[in-house]
């Protein structure tokens, strides 16, 4: 029987049992086996723990875990957590990362915190209209109201956007959320200033309900 590869946990306690490793190769390597299954319990906070060299620095034990870019995928939540990110583990280990470093808990509930939440679920250019103080979103107070369009083709799952926008929304606001195959007619009003422009912008009909211009 060979001798087994120790993780190493194992491997630094096998090797300060130096006396008693003396005939292993005649027992099948037996505390060797032995100490790697008690290792398998403790390798990963050894893994988390050990000096790293990254690059031409040697980084202290426990630092990956507090690195953006070096953090094991599995902390990831955990790690979100300092900067108020409550981590979709459902994402992809990029996006992860990327939910850490553009919704940071100390702007949650700003625009940009909105607006970054929602396009991790969107595609494409991941385009998104935000009309604020939108009285269609809030009649009876308009100033509380406001909307949040993206294209269909850009939104594979509409229901993870909203729940992306709800989670970061502040307390009081209306939102209205919607998910179209082109333009509706307050972005064509807001964009073209006459008809004359909006002939001169879009050559068919078509093209004014996909914006393809």
């Amino acid at each position: 029987m060979s001798e087994p590869m120790l993780e190493s946990f194992s491997a630094d306690i096998y090797a300060r049992m130096g006396p008693l490793t003396y005939d292993e190769a005649n027992q099948q390597y037996a505390l060797a086996n032995f100490l790697g299954a008690i290792g398998e319990m403790f390798q990963l906070l050894d893994d988390y723990g050990r000096d790293q060299m990254v690059g031409n620095l040697l980084a202290p034990g426990w630092s990956q875990v507090m690195d953006i870019n070096r953090a094991p995928a599995e902390v990831l939540p955990w790690l979100g957590q300092f900067v108020g990110v409550s981590v979709d583990d459902s994402l992809s280990e990029a996006l992860q990362r990327q939910q850490i470093r553009s919704v940071a808990g100390w702007n949650r509930g700003t625009l940009n915190a909105m607006i970054a939440a929602a396009q991790l679920y969107l595609v494409g250019t991941k385009s998104l209209i935000v009309r604020e103080r939108d009285a269609s979103a809030c009649p009876s107070q308009p100033a509380y109201g406001i909307t949040f369009i993206s294209k269909t083709a850009e939104t594979p799952n509409p229901t993870l956007v909203l729940n992306a926008l709800m989670a970061q929304k502040p307390a009081g606001l209306v939102l209205v959320y919607e998910y179209l195959a082109g333009q509706d007619y307050q972005k064509l009003y807001t964009d073209e200033a006459s008809y004359q422009a909006t002939f001169t912008t879009y050559p068919t009909y078509n093209d004014v309900l996909l914006d393809t211009y």
